[in-house]
């Protein structure tokens, strides 16, 4: 054979490689980023209100989700994207941005992903008054 072809095909075969273990870093690392655009929140506000207008405490919000989940992250205002991610342990690339003091975000997770959040006026309820971090389903009674 012609060594230039040799020489060709060498290249073709060394980009074929290097392509597919880009593909293979692109498939593993999507398994730890959560494209969740479909990912709707939910409305808490009017069941936080019920109880707390009939003066139901502690506040459960296992009974007030229809939806399963085994982890509840509480957001802070103005919380950044990097440190929600850092927070949640995962790269939520559609994660709502909190820009407001009066904004907080529950983020209900279930086997390491996020299925539902939401965003909640801290006049409703103010989970961050005395509650910051991790809940599982049972812990999730809140009195104020």
């Amino acid at each position: 054979m012609n060594l230039k072809f040799t020489t060709y095909l060498k290249s073709i075969k060394f980009e074929l490689i290097v392509s597919l273990i880009v593909v293979i870093l692109i498939i593993y690392s999507m398994n730890n980023i959560q494209l969740s655009s479909k990912l709707g929140s939910i409305d808490l506000k009017d069941k936080i209100s019920e109880y707390t207008e009939i003066e139901l405490t502690p506040i459960s919000l296992a009974a007030m989700t229809e939806f399963e989940w085994d982890k509840l992250c509480i957001i802070p205002p103005y919380t950044s994207k990097s440190d929600l991610n850092k927070r949640l342990g995962i790269m939520w690339v559609f994660g709502p941005s909190l820009d407001h003091d009066q904004l907080q975000m529950l983020v209900f997770m279930n086997k390491g992903k996020v299925v539902s959040y939401s965003i909640l006026d801290r006049s409703v309820y103010d989970f961050l008054e005395h509650y910051t971090g991790e809940y599982v389903p049972s812990d999730t009674k809140f009195s104020e």
